[in-house]
């Protein structure tokens, strides 16, 4: 045993001098020349093999970071808005920095009452009566479906996007039912229900980030198209969603904002 182990420990003595096993020269003690002979193999069956070099640099190919559980068996209902969804902008619809946001609201209202209705005799549901109100049933119902549709590139959690293009359209349907002429339209021959249909366009911008100024990510902006505004003038709050160029941001860690907009103000719907 003794003249084993003084065996494996000049062998050792000899490799760590800049011999491995199969006699290439790979490092060296400064000062000290190499053995002109290779050391001996040696083969001992009961003996510990020396440890195994590790190659930290492997990588082994892996999805990407928002999918790494789907590999697993894991995998997603579009229909789930509560979980990693790729609807909502937590996965990339491609590459690895464009992101796709889908939005629904919907504002359903029925609202029914009595209301005294006074008419006229040449105009009433039921003429010949000798009552100056008629029929006090009326009723309402509107349903509102607001969808948003985002595109967006750059990183949606700790820095504002680089690029964002964002459509907001809006559908409304409202039913109105009374119980008397004229009340809904002065002409009588209209009836008494009246059923109404709009299309309009809440948002439709282009955000494009200029460049941030700081490690916080105090940024620069540049927003066209129609969008919303608030702000306070004196007083006087202007809030409305209308086309314009805005150019805004913030400085010293959001402590310091500014806005620039230019707004051409549009006669709606009346």
């Amino acid at each position: 045993m003794a003249v084993q182990a003084h065996a494996e420990a000049d062998y050792w003595r000899r490799y760590l001098q800049g011999l491995d096993q199969s006699g290439a020269t790979e490092r060296r003690i400064p000062g000290e020349l190499p053995p002109a002979t290779p050391p001996e193999p040696i083969e001992n069956p009961v003996a510990v093999l020396p440890p195994q070099s590790v190659a930290t640099s492997v990588s082994v190919p892996i999805p990407d970071r928002w999918r790494i559980l789907d590999a697993l068996g894991r995998r997603e209902n579009v229909f789930d808005p509560y979980n990693t969804n790729t609807l909502k902008a937590d996965k990339p619809i491609f590459g690895e920095d464009w992101f796709f946001n889908f939005g629904a609201i919907g504002d359903t209202l029925y609202e029914p009452s009595r209301v005294p209705t006074p008419v006229a005799a040449q105009a009433a549901v039921a003429p010949g009566s000798n009552n100056t109100f008629g029929r006090y049933a009326q009723s309402f119902f509107s349903q509102q479906e607001i969808v948003t549709l985002s595109l967006i590139e750059g990183n949606t959690a700790y820095k504002p996007p680089d690029f964002e293009l964002r459509i907001t359209p809006a559908f409304n349907f409202n039913h109105t039912s009374v119980g008397e002429l004229g009340v809904i339209n002065i002409n009588p021959q209209a009836g008494t229900v009246r059923n109404q249909t709009f299309v309009g366009l809440q948002e439709a911008f282009v955000d494009y980030h200029l460049r941030n100024v700081s490690e916080y990510y105090d940024f620069d902006s540049l927003r066209v198209g129609i969008q919303p505004f608030n702000f306070d003038f004196r007083g006087f709050v202007f809030q409305d969603s209308q086309p314009g160029v805005r150019l805004f941001g913030n400085r010293d860690d959001n402590r310091w904002q500014y806005n620039f907009a230019f707004f051409d103000l549009l006669y709606k719907d009346q």
